[in-house]
């Protein structure tokens, strides 16, 4: 539940599905509602109600500014439909939406339009709610580098620069640093291999793994179905494992053979992607530094393929 302090009364917000005659044979994103209760003394409650402008919300916390009630909520883009978790998340979108009476919504916006996740602001005095999330983000990357050393980069570096191939595993919201950090290792001339699959399709992806190859995972805030099975494997088969999360990493079992950690905020708090973008960051710039003008090699020739591919018709 969340809750909220509005017109002189405590709101408790929750987003549930119906469980009425009508409730949904299917529950999933969808088919979620909001729902909220009151009181006005903390002593006698109104019951809960449905939140009007909710449906296919799962609603998060709340807010108020200026007279005005916010709630943030996530919602499948158009109510797609969607198989698997790996297929659902690009299509999750994060709105922001306004009440004058904290019953009754109506959508100001969306701040995610893919991969949507728990988000939620701070109001400033003024308004803004940039202010409030700039500082946050800034606090949490000051206290990186206090975290994750310099040796432990250099380490995972040159882990990497070795690898025959590199494995890179994440799921959920995670899978955005997959496909920047894929990007940035092909750059630098590296065979890269995507893990954001599941079960039979994950298995034949890392059929290949061998001891000369590495594998880069990302885990946050719990540890992901199909992690332990993989750093399992790649124990069995030699392949070094490096780890980038938060405070789960050093929780994770079997160990990783590498774990880069760092908080990305407080728990009651916005927890950033921008720490481990940061740790991704690191580790590119040292790889630069290791391989022997490899990335510059690797650039070049990227360069010449996108002037050749410009060309064509």
């Amino acid at each position: 539940p969340h809750f909220l302090v509005f017109q002189n009364k405590l709101f408790v917000y929750t987003g549930a599905w119906y469980c009425g005659d009508s409730s949904p044979k299917s529950y999933e994103l969808n088919e979620h509602l909001g729902y909220a209760a009151w009181s006005a003394d903390g002593q006698k409650w109104h019951s809960p109600i449905m939140l009007e402008g909710t449906y296919g919300h799962y609603i998060w916390r709340a807010a108020t500014h200026d007279g005005k009630a916010y709630l943030f909520g996530r919602r499948k883009r158009e109510f797609a439909r969607s198989a698997t978790r790996a297929l659902r998340d690009p299509l999750i979108e994060s709105a922001l939406m306004v009440s004058d009476d904290g019953l009754s919504f109506n959508k100001v916006g969306l701040f995610q339009e893919t991969n949507g996740d728990e988000t939620a602001f701070l109001f400033e005095e003024d308004g803004s709610i940039l202010a409030a999330l700039v500082e946050s983000e800034i606090t949490t990357l000051r206290q990186l580098g206090e975290q994750v050393s310099q040796a432990q980069i250099h380490a995972a570096a040159k882990a990497l620069v070795g690898a025959r191939q590199v494995f890179l595993f994440a799921r959920g919201n995670a899978t955005m640093l997959v496909e920047l950090m894929g990007r940035r290792l092909r750059r630098t001339g590296l065979k890269v291999t995507f893990l954001t699959h599941q079960g039979r399709e994950l298995a034949e992806r890392v059929l290949t793994l061998g001891q000369e190859d590495v594998v880069l995972a990302f885990a946050f805030h719990s540890v992901p179905r199909g992690l332990v099975p993989l750093l399992e494997h790649a124990t069995a088969v030699g392949a070094t494992s490096i780890l980038i999360s938060d405070v789960i990493g050093p929780l994770v079992a079997p160990k990783p053979d590498m774990i880069l950690a760092a908080n990305r905020g407080l728990e009651d708090e916005f927890l950033t992607l921008t720490v481990p973008m940061a740790i991704c960051n690191a580790l590119i710039l040292a790889i630069a530094r290791l391989d022997e003008g490899r990335s510059l090699q690797a650039l070049d020739r990227l360069g010449q393929l996108i002037r050749q591919f410009r060309k064509a018709r």
